[in-house]
């Protein structure tokens, strides 16, 4: 087997594991089934490099898209290399929601609250690949129960 792949049976077991924690938020449309959930569902999933993380972060994404009615983001934030700033991420995400922002739309604590306020009442999932660490992970995070957050990594939050 080549460096990187991963054995089919060890990816569906992942599979079914992310369909598992999801199942338990939501309610298989993407409506909130837990009454109780007050924030966002974050999943980490971490490993090696080459050990298939984005690629199977993305076939979920992919089965599970419909649930998120309201949009799909997803950003590599280059945890490897120069990582991403925050900043940066969400005024990507804030304008492909179709926000328009000032020239300079100001820092993150800034743009962190507009995205709480344009997040809110909404379903959009989320990946968020090759993260650095939770500093980079925390100001991209939506408050609303409503939304679904998949973080890959190279080591556990």
């Amino acid at each position: 087997m080549a460096a990187g792949q991963r054995p089919l049976h060890r990816q569906e077991e992942a599979l079914a594991e992310l369909r598992g924690v999801f199942a338990e938020r939501f309610d298989g449309r993407g409506h909130t089934a837990r009454p109780d959930a007050t924030s966002a569902l974050v999943v980490s999933v971490y490993g090696r490099a080459g050990v298939g993380k984005s690629a199977l972060t993305a076939m979920f994404g992919n089965e599970i898209g419909d649930w998120f009615p309201d949009g799909r983001l997803y950003a590599d934030l280059r945890g490897v290399d120069a990582p991403i700033d925050p900043k940066e991420v969400l005024t990507g995400f804030l304008r492909a929601l179709g926000v328009r922002l000032a020239t300079d739309p100001g820092g993150t604590d800034e743009l962190r609250q507009l995205w709480l306020t344009w997040t809110r009442g909404r379903r959009i999932l989320i990946g968020l690949d090759n993260a650095d660490d939770a500093d980079q992970v925390l100001p991209l995070l939506p408050a609303e129960p409503g939304c679904a957050v998949i973080v890959t990594s190279r080591r556990p939050p």
